[in-house]
């Protein structure tokens, strides 16, 4: 039997969804490997696209190092990061500038509906006009998860080439 030591990481930078930028998102591969580099001399030498592929998809995943004791790191913490850039640079609707939000006032529901594709319901200052969606519009309902046309992702670059360019 094999036993398995597992830590977790804990990043250095500290962001959330509202604060996250493409420098950021590079600057916690860098840590990351910084960190396993502490762990596993080799990691160090990694380029960014490397460390990226080598940390596992799946949150509950664990790195494993191999050395004189097998040893697994949490890096649920970097993951989940990766993840809201993943959704905001290659998601559908929620990825997009152009996805607009309304409440009704009358129950306080929230409606979502794109700015482009339901101009017909969109005044002059941007605002609709004697429209709510509950839920979402028919555009929104085709595209949440997937992107259309006229998607304006928060960020331009996709996570592979943030991390080539860098």
């Amino acid at each position: 039997m094999v036993l398995t030591t597992v830590v977790k990481y804990k990043q250095s930078i500290v962001t959330d969804r509202e604060t996250l930028t493409p420098n950021k998102v590079l600057l916690v591969l860098q840590d990351v490997r910084r960190v396993i580099g502490e762990l596993q001399p080799a990691f160090r030498s990694k380029t960014l696209k490397e460390v990226l592929e080598t940390i596992p998809k799946k949150r509950s995943e664990p790195l494993v190092i191999e050395g004189d004791n097998l040893m697994g790191v949490d890096l649920s913490a970097a993951q989940a990061i990766l993840d809201a850039y993943r959704e905001d640079s290659e998601g559908g609707c929620q990825s997009c500038r152009k996805l607009g939000r309304n409440t009704d006032a009358k129950n306080a529901t929230p409606g979502w509906y794109c700015k482009v594709s339901d101009p017909e319901k969109v005044d002059a200052t941007g605002d609709l006009s004697r429209v709510h969606y509950a839920g979402f519009s028919k555009k929104v309902r085709n595209h949440y998860g997937t992107p259309c046309e006229n998607r304006e992702p928060k960020f331009p670059k996709t996570l592979v080439r943030l991390v080539e360019a860098a």
